[in-house]
């Protein structure tokens, strides 16, 4: 075994042990059991992720949390819900039915992640040469386009109505990632930016 690839190894067999111990435990690991306990960063984390689910088939889930769409009866709509912010649950003995015209598919063809908005974007990102190849051999979204650009760098388009797990993942990947449309999400990534570096004054 390579020097080099020795570390990347060792990574990937302790978080199969760390995915075992918590299925065995009835408390599997997240995201931030695992940079803490393999002191990496979040990045480096998520491509070990890919390589063991996209290469060895292992049941990996990417948002670390399962979630459900369901009724919220005091703002009387639907909402997403994360499962693990859940403290307690208790039967109430009331029944209600599932909405006849709702359909889960389309409801989520858009999504880039959990959140929604009520208006999908055209969005158009640019990926620099450093990152083009990893981005090109993924699918990130149902939707996507991909066009490589003769300097080496990669347009990626897609459209949906996803706004907080976007810029999220377009944060990820700074500073190798320009957006070019919409304006609005422009200034999201900028904000969010910017607030960054204020925390680090």
């Amino acid at each position: 075994m390579r020097t080099a690839t020795r570390p990347q190894y060792h990574r990937l067999q302790r978080i199969l042990e760390m995915i075992r111990e918590g299925t065995r435990a009835g408390s599997l690991p997240n995201c931030r059991h695992f940079t803490r306990e393999l002191e990496i960063s979040r990045r480096t984390l998520m491509r070990d992720l890919d390589f063991l689910r996209d290469d060895h088939h292992a049941p990996i889930a990417y948002h670390g949390n399962w979630y459900l769409r369901a009724l919220n009866t005091a703002a009387g709509r639907t909402e997403t819900f994360a499962l693990s912010r859940c403290r307690s649950l208790a039967g109430t003995g009331q029944h209600f039915p599932r909405p006849a015209a709702f359909d889960a598919k389309a409801f989520f063809k858009d999504a880039f992640g959990i959140s929604q908005a009520d208006q999908p974007w055209n969005v158009r990102l640019l990926f620099a040469r450093e990152v083009a190849t990893y981005i090109r051999e993924r699918m990130w979204h149902p939707n996507q386009r991909m066009r490589q650009r003769r300097d080496g760098t990669l347009e990626l388009g897609l459209q949906t109505s996803s706004r907080k797990e976007l810029t999220r993942w377009i944060l990820s990947w700074m500073p190798h990632v320009k957006v070019l449309a919409p304006c609005q999400l422009q200034d999201r990534v900028r904000e969010r930016m910017r607030q960054g570096l204020a925390h680090c004054r």
